[in-house]
This record gives C-alpha cells, sequence and structure tokens, in this order.
C-alpha cells in the first residue's frame, strides 16, 4: 500500500443537513506516489449510523456517526482486507480500526527481508542487491488503530492523526522494509505515525494547507539486538498539500469527487536527505477519491 497515511486526508465535506440517518456508504481512494515510487487502490464500504437526531447549528453533534464494514487494498505488489470500522463520536473527535489479512505476491522488489544480525541496509541500492536473491511471497496481517483530533476557526483548521500499525508476518526474519510508510519494520511488532495538518478552507471545494509527518518503528526494532543498536527507526517529512472537491451531492452513487496532491520534503531520513536520494526530491502524491451511498433511507414514523 502507498498511500494509507493520505487517506486521512479526505476533504470532503457534506452538507449535515441532507445527512440521512441509515446508510450503505462507501469511500474509494486512488493514488499514485514517487519516492518511493507506488500505486494503490483502496475501497471501504459498510453500514453507517447517524448517532444524534441534532440540527445542522449543533457543530459538535449533528454529524456524528459509527461506521461497520469492510475495507480491501489492492497494489501491483500485494493486496490486504479485512473488517473496519470508524466512529465519530464528536466533531472534534474520530476513532478508527481495521485488520487486514495481507497477501505479497512476491513481485516488484517487495516483502524484502532481514533476518537476525544482517546488515539491514534498505537504500535503493541495497533492496535493489537483496531483491537480486529473491522476494519473498508472504502472509500476514495488520491491525490497525487511528486517533484524530480536530478543530476549526473560520477558514483555518488544525487536526492530528496518530496510528498504530502491528504487523505480524509467517517469514523468517526480524525485520522488514514496508513501502507504505517508507521505513525498517518488525516483522512481528509495531509502528507509530503521525501527521499534523494546518489547513486553510478557502470555500466550499477547495483546501490547501500544510502537512508535518513523523514515522517511527516501535520498541522491538529499537531495542532489538539482532539489529544496528545505533538504529533510529524514524523518518520526519513535512511540505504543502491542496485538495479541490468538484462538487457535494450527499446520497448519490458518486456523492464527493476531490482530487489531491501532496508534495512534503525530507527532514530525517536514513536514505533520502543526500545519502543516496538528494534532499531536493521530495514525497510527491497524487490521487482522487469520492465517497457515495450505495442504499440511505430515514426512519419510519
Amino acid at each position: 500500500m502507498l498511500l494509507s497515511l493520505l487517506t486521512s486526508a479526505a476533504f470532503a465535506q457534506e452538507p449535515v443537513s441532507a445527512i440521512p440517518r441509515h446508510r450503505l456508504y462507501y469511500e474509494s481512494l486512488a493514488a499514485l506516489r514517487y519516492n518511493p515510487l507506488g500505486l494503490q487502490e483502496r475501497f471501504t464500504v459498510g453500514y453507517r449510523l447517524r448517532l444524534f437526531d441534532k440540527p445542522a447549528d449543533d457543530l459538535l453533534l449533528s454529524d456524528s456517526y459509527i461506521w461497520v464494514g469492510a475495507t480491501g487494498l489492492q497494489t501491483p505488489a500485494f493486496m490486504r482486507a479485512g473488517p473496519w470500522v470508524r466512529v465519530m463520536p464528536l466533531a472534534l473527535l474520530r476513532f478508527q480500526a481495521g485488520y487486514e489479512l495481507v497477501q505479497y505476491h512476491g513481485g516488484f522488489d517487495q516483502m524484502l527481508v532481514w533476518g537476525a544480525r544482517e546488515v539491514t541496509d534498505y537504500s535503493p541500492d541495497g533492496m535493489e542487491a537483496l531483491a537480486a536473491q529473491g522476494t519473498t511471497r508472504a502472509k500476514g496481517s495488520i491491525l490497525t488503530l487511528e486517533t484524530r483530533v480536530q478543530a476549526k476557526a473560520g477558514p483555518v483548521a488544525v487536526r492530528a492523526t496518530v496510528g498504530r500499525y502491528q504487523f505480524r508476518y509467517d517469514v523468517d526474519g526480524v525485520a522488514f522494509y514496508d513501502q507504505t510508510l517508507d521505513i525498517l519494520a518488525p516483522t512481528d511488532g509495531a509502528v507509530w505515525s503521525t501527521d499534523v495538518d494546518l489547513l486553510y478552507v478557502a470555500s466550499d471545494k477547495l483546501t490547501a494547507g500544510v502537512r508535518s509527518t513523523h514515522t517511527r518503528s516501535g520498541a522491538e526494532m529499537v531495542d532489538n539486538a539482532n539489529l544496528a543498536s545505533t538504529r533510529r527507526a524514524s523518518i520526519d517529512r513535512a511540505g504543502p498539500l491542496v485538495a479541490y472537491q468538484f462538487k457535494a451531492d450527499v446520497g448519490s452513487r458518486f456523492a464527493t469527487p476531490t482530487l489531491y496532491t501532496i508534495c512534503q520534503w525530507h527532514i530525517d531520513h536514513e536514505y533520502r536527505t543526500g545519502q543516496e536520494v538528494s534532499r531536493a526530491i521530495p514525497y510527491f502524491a497524487v490521487g482522487f477519491a469520492f465517497t457515495g451511498d450505495g442504499v440511505a433511507w430515514e426512519p419510519q414514523g
């Protein structure tokens, strides 16, 4: 997966007064990125229930909901799928969790694994050399837990999204390169990532701002005696983002088509700040997302 963290950059907004109580709701995200290169399509569908019957001017509770369903992600190198839930009790707060089974196909130099006491060189040249020995067809799982806190005053909004990603793969090794997060990760352990966005909502259609991203491996990597004791296992990058939503047609099957792009320069990275890749070359991604309702209805009586 290439842009799991950009799914948190869904800027689509719906008129609260038009939101149905019950919905068979879905989201789609297709994205392409560079440095590292990748392509993905994620689709999530499920039952969404509006929790409170509140007027549109109740900014805290009018769009509170719970959404339960399934999510799936396809890339040229692997696929993921499993159950998923999102709860938004207040406009300021959102929680989501998912458990996905993962299948690596064994291509595109993905699922490169390092064993105990091996040199964990996941630079572009290092991974090319390791891939020449053969990539791994692997199965496993990812448990995702995310929390978002957000606020808006006038046209200015700020939000922070913190995610914990727990990996478990049936491979003979202690570490692998996760292209999604662009970091060395434990084959049985966690990675944490935090996105902080400062946004200017210029209109109902245009949103622009800046994003700071910090990603680090959990204690399973930092304290692993089988790996280099000096390894930081963390990255930092920052830069602008822009999103344009073409329309907001609540209840339709193509409700909030949105085009977005993000460009971040690496502040801290083991290989992308001049060691092998120039610091001037940014992480860049462009994507298209939309939401929709297969069925939407209001309670009778």
